[in-house]
């Protein structure tokens, strides 16, 4: 069965024809009727200049614009058919390479965050219970001039939290603070550097391979030019990624 888009095409088609069809009609018949005219009835030679003044660079004014609508409009068509099986064929990273992770990232502004310096002393309990990071499993930490400081994965916290338990400790009263000192100290902190940055000129496939090449990282940061120290300019996560590379 025609989806509505063919059906509507057809219409347009027709009516098109029709509209062509009635007016070379309609002007042959009228060319026919000045020739006869001027032939056996009337002969008013007038009626010759007529026809070749008017009628005629009429009809070839007309079967110029059908030729080259119709041809125009396959030419088209077939165009955009190759663009499409063009694209359909491109891989995965040929796809994402062509989008410039400026277009697509996370504005800071709309990044689910922390602040340090405002949160160190807010309990991981009161954290992990913060409406914002609700459907979010990680949990971006900047300083106030809008640098990254720690990028922390929420099973962290909760592994955190269980240890402490079991060590009789109240987890009601442990702070971020608390946790990041500890982290420090241990060897098996791998949150304190799974983050990575790229540039604003950078596009998706550089995020990825950016991403690839830091163990445990799930998150590209943009920065002015890609550097750790800079003020975060926008995010690009992992689902981003792999949502534009199906495209």
């Amino acid at each position: 069965m025609k989806n509505k888009k063919d059906k509507n095409q057809d219409a347009r088609e027709g009516i098109s024809k029709i509209v062509v069809y009635s007016i070379l009609i309609g002007s042959s018949i009228i060319g026919i009727l000045l020739l006869v005219d001027q032939l056996f009835i009337s002969k008013n030679e007038r009626n010759l200049d007529f026809i070749g003044q008017s009628l005629l660079p009429i009809w070839g004014t007309w079967v110029g614009t059908v030729l080259a609508f119709y041809f125009g409009k396959s030419n088209f068509d077939a165009a955009s058919k190759s663009y499409q099986e063009v694209i359909k064929t491109l891989s995965s990273d040929e796809k994402i390479a062509s989008v410039k992770a400026l277009d697509v990232m996370i504005p800071f502004d709309e990044i689910v965050k922390l602040f340090y310096d405002e949160s160190k002393d807010t309990t991981i309990k009161d954290i992990l219970n913060m409406d914002s990071f609700k459907k979010y499993n990680r949990y971006a930490i900047f300083n106030n001039d809008k640098t990254l400081r720690y990028i922390i994965h929420r099973s962290e916290f909760t592994k955190y939290i269980t240890s402490k338990a079991f060590e009789k400790v109240n987890v009601d009263e442990i702070t971020l603070n608390k946790f990041i000192e500890d982290g420090e100290k241990s060897e098996n902190n791998i949150w304190l550097d799974c983050a990575c940055f790229i540039s604003i000129s950078a596009n998706l496939l550089e995020a990825k391979n950016a991403m690839a090449g830091v163990h445990g990282c799930q998150d590209v940061f943009v920065s002015r030019t890609g550097k750790t120290n800079e003020p975060v300019i926008g995010l690009i996560t992992n689902i981003m990624i792999l949502e534009h590379a199906k495209v």
